[in-house]
């Protein structure tokens, strides 16, 4: 059960930044039906991509692990809706397209990894792999139902940041306990983004209305 529930959140959590991302894509450079077709192909491409990578190249590598996959989603989670805006801000239109675009393949190739890496700790794969595309429908569920029109984009990426920070944490602990504290300073990132997050909104709209 309990990785049933962590495959799960895992997946709910990347593909609602993903959706995140393409609402903000729409926002910036117009064409919602065009941004959301980019932003799902790019992800879907780069999470296939992920898993080869894994497959391929980091599972050799010992000392990465899980915990270090999940503190880099919560790190570009927290800023994957203000970075496109100030890619925008600073740096000429096509730059700041690709350099946001860039965003969604780096949480996908995150994403890709996540996944083989989950799977390589089941005893039961099928249903590991079962409860990430659940995970995944219920973001698709939950994005346009309730995240969007309830929380916004700035406060859901900064939830589900911190989400992705806390499991981060939480595996840290069950795998190494206290002694491994160094790497909680990777979580001032998310938790400066939260307290941050009136002056963040404010920057976005500033942005926005120069547009």
């Amino acid at each position: 059960m309990y990785h049933r529930i962590l495959t799960f959140t895992l997946a709910f959590a990347s593909l609602s930044y993903e959706f995140c991302l393409s609402h903000v894509f729409t926002i910036l450079f117009g064409q919602l039906v065009e941004q959301y077709i980019i932003t799902t192909g790019l992800f879907i491409f780069f999470l296939g991509f992920g898993a080869l990578l894994y497959e391929f190249k980091v599972k050799e590598i010992k000392k990465i692990k899980l915990f270090h996959v999940e503190f880099l989603l919560s790190f570009f989670g927290a800023t994957s809706v203000f970075l496109p805006f100030v890619f925008i801000d600073y740096f000429p239109f096509i730059i700041a397209k690709w350099l946001s675009y860039g965003l969604v393949i780096l949480i996908a190739i995150l994403s890709g990894i996540e996944l083989p890496m989950l799977i390589s700790q089941s005893e039961n794969k099928l249903d590991t792999l079962g409860s990430d595309y659940l995970g995944m429908c219920f973001a698709g569920v939950c994005f346009p139902l309730f995240f969007l029109p309830f929380l916004g984009l700035l406060n859901t990426s900064l939830i589900i940041a911190l989400l992705n920070l806390c499991i981060a944490c939480y595996l840290v602990f069950k795998e190494h306990g206290i002694q491994y504290r160094k790497y909680l300073y990777i979580a001032v990132v998310p938790i400066c983004f939260v307290v941050l997050a009136p002056n963040i909104q404010l920057y976005i709209e500033g942005v926005f209305i120069g547009q």
